[in-house]
């Protein structure tokens, strides 16, 4: 039934999805429609685009959108092998071709492919490292839903026998094993359940050259047969790509290089780089509405997000991203990615950009500035920190609040509360422009959504980007010059003024395109300038927070140079490169200028005019801060015009902050009556901390006690620290008011309390104000109390605490300079150890991929460090202090570490920022650490750089008390006390006991942790201390008088022992049965109750002890059951001869008791011989069970009753050979005695050690399950094995085993028939035992 409106419906404001009206961009489009981005090339650095999403397959005139697409990060990499021969083979008379591959498997080609080489490489990649995190998630999900569905119905089955079986009252013998075992299977599903892991699908790939172009195939389907998938050649030859996953809308494309030796599959590693794509340029033949800002432009995806990192950046893509837009001579770049800094303006990838991609091939660079604000100088690099980058601020108009945020009334038009600020730490002024910070645009197909909204700066970026190609196809059209230069010029000439507190303008496209048609032929606008304060250490502006600075008159030294742009082949020697130097020479010769230059404030003096030359000017200006109000922000500009041609705009500006601190008063404290906040509006406030102060709690109190709705606040602080990036001391926190207002109408007062960690002596911004979108006025109380103790020790005053745990008593004092502090309670925690290690192998290696050749045609090489290392189970973070937490500002191109387990199975990936890895097994681990540079004399300096591994620990507490000997005599702890101002009381920290390290902690490892007081409103300090030296046992023995000679005849025994030893230790290398007998038999004729002897004899036919049972059939090889019966025959003869000659009885009687604690060395010895007597029954016992159990399946063999899967290897006539053979008989209960009667002897206590985390013995563990096999009680067999695994110590003497016992586990699986539990193992197994540590 329709409804009928008596008001007419709204329109809705799809022209506002991607906003472009208050940009002018739109406007611009309808008065040149051919203007649209048309002929422009548009890099984008970004986590890569979906070339299938909407909107991105051809431009508005036809032409592909995306001309290439780009995995900079080698995420994507595959490593293949050296060339294969294709070979053929017939097949239900057909001939197929294929090539055999590493893993003993074929996989099959197609025919029709060209090949004249006959050969090609092969590799291998997991899918889930080519998917991006959100689809991994989703897959996995899917797959585990599958498994556990299928898991359930095995469930239920067994549920249905057990339940059968509890309805009998009487059960048989036969029925009580069989409850036990169904019980067994139920544990173990659950075991497997709850330790389920799905690696994902392993993918083959083949690269093969055709005579003209390499191809590659990506197994995209399972199974070895790739005959019908389709070869695809580099994206930027045919511009094509194929699904990846085709039932997740996930697609690929390829990169091949190296001569095709290493092939990239090039995926997203996210949403975000489709999304900033179709802000850029996206065009929608369907609908206009859709359309991004330069729907004619054309795209470059160049993905810098790591798949293996979350999409983190790092240094090699970004470099390899400087590559790819100087090999397709990108007009433009946007890149929506960036980071805090420690230093701004410099680092490996920020001087490449400047250098290279900007001034050498003259790209337009825009990118994103933040979204860190409200405070000041939080802009990231390198969009708000580099110089010639046009770094982008969000700006949210009414057009965005309609269309983008459907707001219930609208609020006045700023930019985005979180909008990153400049200035930068060396004064320059951070953001260039302000654009749009939100949008309605495509997203990939496996998202599952066309389009979507998101804000942010990465959203203004992109839409500023398109502006600017639209300004470049009407320059192109216009032939006007196209610099970087001269873009900037126009846009930060033209952009709107919108009150920004920096003087941040917003682009107007219309405006910057009149302004470059005006100034068509001024060639200044092609030179930049370089700003340097000579007094502020070559700072590019004048930047004042401290006390002093801002309460003087300053004189500041500024040099001004012009910068000049150069040619691509400027550095080449062929006669363009000579003539491009002989251009650029010319030009500085003629640059001559007579510059004026304004001040925008009157407490900013400067000369009024600069004569310039290419070598640059250098002057003086002065800044008198004594009459500025204090606590407030104060910006000033100066800026230089070219006296012969003024309407061409600033040719440089100077910016000028002044964030002057408010001193506090003796009370320390600061208060705020009935501030009043419209919408949209912040306040700030400088304030200089007083020396003593640790801690500032700002409490805000709401003062509207009837609001329509709650208040959105936002407050933020911060402080900053040299060459420490803002983030060290900023407090960030969004808060509601007047929530129950909200409800009643009728509350009282709210309030909302911060406690802020603050430094003494360094300026603190503090920021409060409404939410941008906040529609309601709202008036607040804002009280603010400065506190805190300082700590003082040998040391001085710190915030960080070192003690040495050694000491028994430490003393600190504890003051409070600002007023009294009650309630302390003085604690110290440590909850981490820190251990260093060093490298057991570092190696300097080229980097040959034509990726690692910088622009300046120097070569990267890379630094391969090698850690090994022991660890328990638990949770570990590995830190390399050399790079950690460098990415724009590293010296060096980028850092990874790697984390491997004994399997070389790859645990965790790392880049600049070091993360947690989950260590599920005790053993040795191996941590690879790359870092690329391109300086081998600078690599070498770090080749024996440590490994920091940090950890969790038990909580240590050392005792605090009051006096210095009452620390270490363990008197009560100090309790709570108050400090009056000015006061000093003095605490002692013991030192810790050894007893309190555990096995966890190593004498001389640091102890991290924390020092609290017992109040949020006291700061808690960071901690460390020295591990103390763990006391030695010392073990009391009997000396034995020296003797002067040794006894003739005891020489003479110790050389026939060891010539014996010698010919016993023969027994397992003669290869010649019959030499081997004649030396056994000469053996044992001289001794025949030599249990070494016997011992290596079973050695020499049992040696295959290690890897289990041989009916496993997991090698595939064929059996003789008839040899392996006359063999394990010998086995049992050898191994009760050594349990007789050792008298097992008596030797159960002779070790009964313990060693007394000061027993003689002679005592000592006795007793060890009798272990070692032990330990050789022990193992004889073991060998009689593993022969009883193969003699017992080999007469099996002739069973009716055999179970078939056992025995489907073995040769047709060994059992007529077997009837020939005389053979001990044992029935399966007399095997099963047997164990137990091992288990009494060894001590094994089978309830007891269900929830040990000891590995049992791995022989006992192979007996054990193979006697639960041969019962036909598979259930009870998988949980030995699950224990062994589960329980496991990973090292290189254990690897073989740990594999052996996993694939008895695998094979058990299949006599359960649980095949999709085996089959999710055997997919896993390329992930858990790779042949070779993963390449970085």
């Amino acid at each position: 039934m329709s409804h009928t409106l008596d008001t007419p419906l709204p329109k809705f404001p799809g022209n506002g999805l991607t906003p472009t009206e208050d940009t002018q961009a739109s406007s611009f489009i309808q008065k040149y429609p051919q203007f649209d981005g048309r002929n422009t090339v548009i890099a984008i650095l970004d986590t890569g685009i979906d070339p299938a999403a909407a909107g991105l397959k051809v431009t508005s005139d036809g032409k592909p959108k995306i001309i290439d697409i780009v995995d900079c990060t080698g995420s994507g990499d595959v490593h293949l092998s050296n060339e294969l021969e294709i070979q053929s083979e017939v097949s239900c008379g057909e001939s197929r071709k294929f090539v055999s591959i590493p893993d003993g498997r074929k996989l099959f080609i197609s025919s029709k492919w060209e090949i004249p080489s006959g050969k090609l490489r092969v590799g291998t990649k997991m899918l889930y490292d080519l998917t991006p995190n959100e689809l991994t998630d989703r897959i996995k999900a899917e797959r585990k839903d599958a498994y556990r569905k299928k898991n359930l119905e095995t469930v239920h089955g067994i549920r249905e026998q057990l339940s059968e079986l509890k309805k009998v009252s009487d059960k048989s013998e036969e029925q009580k094993q069989l409850e036990i075992e169904l019980n067994a299977q139920l544990t173990g599903l659950k075991f497997l359940f709850d330790n389920y892991e799905d690696y994902g699908p392993n993918l083959d790939c083949i690269v093969f050259h055709d005579g003209h172009d390499y191809y590659a195939v990506v197994n995209t389907e399972s199974g070895c047969d790739l005959s019908g998938l389709t070869p695809i050649r580099d994206y930027k030859i045919d511009r094509k790509y194929l699904p990846l996953d085709k039932s997740n809308l996930f697609t690929y494309s390829v990169k091949i290089y190296d001569n095709g030796k290493l092939l990239s599959i090039v995926t997203t590693a996210g949403s975000h780089g489709t999304h900033v794509a179709g802000i850029t340029a996206g065009y929608s033949e369907d609908d206009n509405d859709m359309n991004g800002v330069a729907p004619g432009a054309q795209l470059i995806s160049l993905k810098i997000g790591d798949h293996r990192l979350g999409s983190l950046e790092t240094g090699a893509g970004l470099t390899r991203a400087a590559n790819s837009i100087i090999e397709h001579k990108a007009d433009l770049a946007n890149m929506s990615y960036g980071e805090p800094i420690t230093v701004a303006n410099s680092g490996f990838f920020i001087n490449i950009l400047k250098e290279n991609v900007i001034r050498q091939h003259h790209c337009i660079f825009v990118s994103s500035a933040g979204n860190a604000g409200p405070g000041l100088s939080t802009a990231g690099a390198p969009g708000g920190t580099t110089e010639d980058v046009i770094g982008v601020g969000a700006f949210v108009g009414h057009q965005q609040m309609v269309s983008n945020y459907f707001m219930l009334k609208t609020v006045k038009e700023t930019s985005y509360t979180w909008s990153s600020l400049g200035p930068t730490f060396d004064g320059a002024k951070g953001a260039s422009i302000y654009g749009p910070g939100s949008a309605a645009q495509c997203y990939p197909e496996y998202t599952l959504k066309q389009y979507e909204i998101i804000n942010g700066t990465s959203m203004s970026s992109p839409n500023v980007c398109g502006c600017l190609s639209l300004l470049v196809s009407g320059m192109k059209y216009n032939n006007i010059r196209i610099t970087p230069y001269r873009v900037r010029r126009a846009i930060i000439s033209t952009g709107k003024d919108v009150g920004d507190i920096l003087n941040v303008g917003f682009i107007q496209t219309e405006n910057a395109f009149k302004f470059l048609l005006e100034n068509k032929n001024v060639d200044d606008l092609d030179i930049s300038y370089n700003i340097s304060i000579d007094s502020r250490s070559g700072a590019r502006g004048i930047y004042y927070r401290g006390i002093n600075e801002c309460t003087r008159l300053s004189v500041e030294d500024v040099t001004v140079s012009p910068r000049f742009l150069f040619s691509p082949d400027f550095e080449n020697d062929s006669p363009s490169g000579k003539d491009s130097r002989e251009i650029l020479r010319r030009e500085k010769y003629d640059y001559d200028r007579k510059l004026v230059m304004v001040s925008s404030a009157s407490w900013v003096k400067i000369p009024s005019s600069l004569y310039c030359n290419s070598v640059g000017r250098s002057f003086r200006l002065s800044v008198d801060c004594k009459s500025l109000e204090e606590g407030q922000l104060h910006y000033a500009e100066i800026q230089a015009f070219d006296s012969e041609n003024v309407q061409s705009g600033a040719v440089f500006t100077i910016p000028i902050t002044v964030a002057k601190p408010r001193s506090i008063g003796s009370s320390a404290m600061v208060h705020f009556k009935k501030l009043s906040f419209k919408p949209t509006e912040l306040k700030r406030w400088y304030f200089d901390v007083p020396l003593s102060a640790s801690k500032m709690v700002v409490t805000v109190n709401s003062l509207n006690r009837s609001a329509s709705a709650p208040a959105n606040f936002v407050i933020n602080t911060c402080q900053l620290i040299n060459a420490e990036r803002h983030e060290l001391l900023e407090y960030n926190q969004y808060f509601r008011l007047a929530q129950g207002s909200y409800e009643s109408g009728e509350d009282g007062v709210q309030t909302a309390v911060h406690n802020i960690d603050v430094q003494g002596g360094v300026t603190i911004e503090i920021v409060l104000g409404q939410f941008w979108s906040q529609f309601d006025c709202h008036d607040i109380d804002v009280d603010i109390q400065f506190s805190g103790l300082q700590i003082q020790s040998s040391a001085g005053i710190s915030s960080g605490i070192f003690i040495d745990g050694n000491v028994s008593s430490t003393k600190l004092d504890l003051v409070s300079y600002l007023r009294r502090t009650d309630g302390v309670a003085p604690k110290i925690t440590y909850n981490t150890c820190r251990k260093s290690v060093t490298p057991t192998k570092s190696e300097i290696v080229p980097l040959s991929c034509d990726r690692d050749i910088l622009p300046n045609r120097t070569f990267v090489y890379g630094m391969v460090l090698n850690y090994k290392v022991t660890l328990a189970k638990g949770s570990y973070t590995f830190r390399f202090p050399a790079c950690d937490n460098f990415i724009y500002d590293s010296w060096f191109e980028d850092k990874m570490i790697q984390v491997f387990d004994a399997n070389k199975k790859r645990l965790s990936v790392f880049s600049v920022y070091p993360g947690a890895t989950t260590i599920k097994l005790a053993g040795d681990y191996y941590i690879n650490v790359l870092v690329r540079y391109n300086h081998v004399d600078d690599l070498e300096k770090i080749k024996n750089s440590p490994l920091f591994i940090d950890s969790p620990i038990t909580a240590i507490s050392p005792v605090i008390a009051s006096t210095f000997s009452g620390a270490f005599v363990s008197e009560k702890p100090v309790s709570k006390f108050a400090i009056d101002k000015g006061s000093m009381f003095s605490i002692y920290v013991g030192g810790i006991k050894p007893d309190a390290l555990g096995t966890a902690v190593d004498s001389g490892d640091l102890l991290l942790g924390e020092f609290s007081f017992g109040s949020d409103s006291i700061r808690t300090f960071k901690t460390q201390s020295l591990a103390p030296k763990k006391p030695t046992s010392q073990k009391t023995s009997e000396k034995k008088d020296a003797k002067s000679g040794e006894n003739p005849n005891d020489s003479k025994a110790k050389m026939d022992k060891e010539v014996l030893d010698l010919k016993i230790s023969w027994i397992s290398k003669i290869k010649d049965e019959s030499e081997k007998k004649k030396l056994i038999d000469e053996l044992l004729k001289a001794d025949p109750n030599n249990v070494s002897c016997y011992e290596k004899i079973i050695d020499s036919i049992d040696s295959g002890i290690k890897n289990g049972f041989a009916f496993y059939n997991i090698s595939g090889d064929s059996l003789d059951v008839a040899s392996i019966a006359e063999k394990y025959s010998k086995v049992y003869n050898y191994s009760v001869k050594i349990i007789e000659i050792l008298d097992k009885k008596n030797l159960s009687y002779e070790l009964v008791g313990e060693l007394k604690s000061n027993a003689s060395e002679s005592e000592i010895e006795a007793r060890k011989a009798l272990v070692k007597k032990k330990d050789s029954v022990s193992n004889a016992m073991i060998r009689k069970i593993r022969a009883m159990l193969y003699i017992y399946y080999c007469k099996q063999s002739m069973s009716s009753e055999r179970i078939d899967s056992l025995y489907s290897n073995i040769l047709v006539d060994t059992p007529d050979k077997l009837k020939k053979l005389t053979l001990p008989s044992f029935s399966l209960p007399e095997i099963s005695a047997e164990i137990k009667e091992y288990e009494k002897w060894v001590g094994v206590n089978k309830k007891g050690d269900e929830k040990s985390t000891t590995p049992p013995n791995l022989d006992y563990t192979h007996i054990l399950a193979a006697n639960d096999v041969l019962n036909k009680e598979y259930g009870q067999s998988l949980a030995v094995a699950n224990k062994y695994l589960d329980t496991a110590t990973l090292n290189e003497s254990t690897i073989s085993d740990y594999k052996s016992v996993w694939e008895i586990r695998v094979f058990l699986l299949g006599l359960l028939g649980w095949d999709f539990i085996q089959d999710n193992y055997t997919s896993n197994k390329y992930f858990i035992f790779p042949s070779e540590f993963a390449s970085f």
